[in-house]
């Protein structure tokens, strides 16, 4: 089993850090997004597990952004197998909960949800911030994944890393459009109220000799 307590090297956990880092995923745009749930899909078919799971880790809670076999859109982080995962470099294995002191008495594994095995792939933002986990969980103990599995799981986990930053991408886009029209409305209506409290008229006209404007002044 991989120490799920290794962080990645010179990372320090910085709640406050994550919660800004996890905003500028839109985190709402990408819930039950189809792309998320045809790999969370794949996943649970590559690894003959009957639960997949795209998993955000927030403040408070775990947050499952695409979920194959499960009815729950979310569950408190102190739950969260995905808290460690996200932690850990590479693969996180947890071939029997029951067997293991960190989960032997989360309600996920005493719980109807029956948690036994897991298997986790941190996703990692690429400013090195760890968001969450692409994982799979079955109710049956397991010795671990194939060297098959691992490696399509690493790769389905990169995929979901490359759908959330085009969500980021997009959402900052449409921030500088409209900080853009913010300022182009501001500019528009500084210039107006100079124009009218000038005792000159002031008018603009088109190439084409079109008058599109005129001030105050003018008009008196």
């Amino acid at each position: 089993m991989t120490d799920s307590t290794r962080a990645p090297r010179g990372w320090q956990l910085d709640d406050e850090v994550r919660t800004a880092a996890l905003a500028a995923y839109d985190i709402e745009s990408l819930r039950d997004n189809a792309a998320l749930a045809q790999i969370t899909d794949f996943a649970a078919a590559l690894c003959d597990t009957p639960i997949a799971l795209v998993s955000l880790v927030e403040e408070h809670r775990q947050t499952f952004l695409a979920r194959t076999g499960m009815e729950e859109t979310a569950t408190p982080r102190s739950q969260s197998f995905c808290a460690h995962a996200m932690l850990t470099p590479g693969l996180m294995t947890v071939p029997d909960a029951t067997k293991d002191s960190r989960f032997v008495d989360n309600r996920l594994v005493t719980g109807e949800m029956n948690i036994r095995f897991y298997a986790g792939v941190a996703l990692i933002g690429d400013d090195g911030i760890p968001l969450g986990s692409l994982c799979v969980i079955d109710d049956k103990p397991r010795d671990g994944l194939t060297a098959l599995q691992q490696q399509g799981l690493e790769t389905l986990a990169a995929n979901v890393m490359a759908r959330l930053r085009d969500s980021r991408d997009a959402a900052a886009w449409r921030s500088i459009e409209n900080d853009s029209r913010r300022a182009l409305v501001d500019s528009e209506d500084r210039f107006r109220t100079l124009a009218d409290t000038m005792p000159q008229m002031v008018w603009s006209t088109l190439p084409d000799g079109y008058h599109d404007y005129y001030n105050a002044r003018w008009y008196e």
